[in-house]
């Protein structure tokens, strides 16, 4: 059986601020402890600690305050539902030193109003608009000592006119604003390293476990990565493996925000997929060994002994094959199934495998 890992790429820059993933059961008033990757975690070994700060006319809307463990205020981020952490209104982040690094807007969970970039100094760096995540209309940056930096013009995220210039004020090359983070050799390269280095599990293989598996990760500033998180899996075991495979992977090139190195959050799909699993297709000879309490008609399959060998019929798949081999002679039998005897056999090899002793899918029988 061929067995393939299907990869696509999608991206999303982490709002352009350190990442902040919090999933918490709102808890009015009361201390949640966060470990460094903000996930729930002991007193002990917490990092952060949040309090929620419902609204008085809307218990479901509110304030997350998220503080270091010495007290200092991290981030502060509004919410019209706080159990579906659905944002809404100002998303404000601190520095080390309490002064605010920056201040964004949010509509519906989505970027949508103006934004604001301060340097460690306190002195603003960048402010903008983000309409519907993208960038638009007047965009200026600054240098630590106030002088401009840029000055550009979007439409919907695309860029009209850009300046860049030195701190002197003379005019300099444009540069982007906005740079994602970068596998080394780009995007191609990227899929051909996960296709080179990924390892279907074999307990996967055996349990038919196939699908996609999202998976989120934050490039740092250094291009090392860090906070790789699952935000939709398959199975245990091949949640695992994605994982392994992005803590595998070289260091990226990181993104930036005007030419500074920045912390990006990525996002990618990762499909896997058994051929001859599923639909079959005209061509596929699938062979497994048999549950033992399989029977087709009345015939007992002896798991030990029996291979049974699926086949289509023909390209309508209307028909199929189904052939055993008896256990006396070791000759192949062969019994007819419709589509739907063949999807009620798969059914009960899958609902009945915690009592099969031993079974498994090859690759073409032999």
């Amino acid at each position: 059986m061929i067995r393939r890992v299907i990869i696509s790429v999608f991206r999303s820059i982490a709002l352009l601020i350190p990442l902040l993933l919090v999933h918490c059961t709102p808890l009015w008033g009361q201390k949640t402890f966060l470990n460094k990757a903000y996930k729930e975690c002991d007193s002990s070994i917490a990092s952060y600690y949040q309090l929620i700060h419902p609204l008085e006319n809307d218990r479901d809307a509110g304030t997350i305050s998220i503080y270091r463990m010495d007290g200092t205020i991290r981030t502060v981020k509004e919410y019209s539902s706080l159990e579906k952490k659905i944002l809404q209104g100002k998303y404000v982040n601190y520095n080390d030193t309490g002064r605010i690094m920056s201040t964004f807007t949010y509509d519906r969970d989505t970027l949508n109003g103006p934004f604001f970039r301060y340097h460690d100094n306190g002195q603003l760096h960048a402010k903008g608009l983000y309409r519907k995540q993208a960038l638009h209309d007047s965009l200026y940056s600054f240098y630590p000592s106030g002088n401009l930096r840029r000055r550009d013009l979007y439409r919907d995220g695309e860029l009209l006119s850009g300046n860049c210039f030195i701190e002197s004020g003379a005019d300099t090359t444009h540069f982007v604003f906005e740079k994602d983070a970068e596998f080394p050799g780009g995007l191609q390269t990227m899929a051909k390293w996960i296709q080179e280095n990924v390892v279907y599990p074999q307990e996967a293989i055996e349990f038919g476990e196939q699908g996609r598996v999202y998976v989120s990760f934050v490039v740092e500033s250094s291009g090392s990565i860090s906070t790789i998180e699952i935000e939709r899996g398959v199975s245990e075991t091949l949640d695992k493996e994605v994982k392994r495979l992005i803590n595998a992977m070289p260091d990226w090139i990181p993104g930036e925000i005007d030419g500074y190195k920045e912390r990006t959050k990525l996002r990618l799909p990762v499909n896997f997929q058994l051929d001859g699993f599923g639909d079959f297709s005209a061509q596929d000879t699938v062979a497994l060994e048999a549950n033992y309490n399989w029977k087709i008609g009345t015939t007992l399959i002896d798991p030990y002994s029996d291979k049974v060998i699926v086949h289509e019929l023909d390209a309508a798949g209307k028909k199929f094959k189904l052939y055993y081999r008896d256990p006396d002679t070791y000759k192949l039998v062969k019994v007819r199934l419709t589509r739907p005897g063949i999807q009620e056999l798969r059914a009960l090899k899958f609902s009945s495998r915690k009592s099969c002793k031993r079974w498994h899918w090859f690759n073409k029988y032999p």
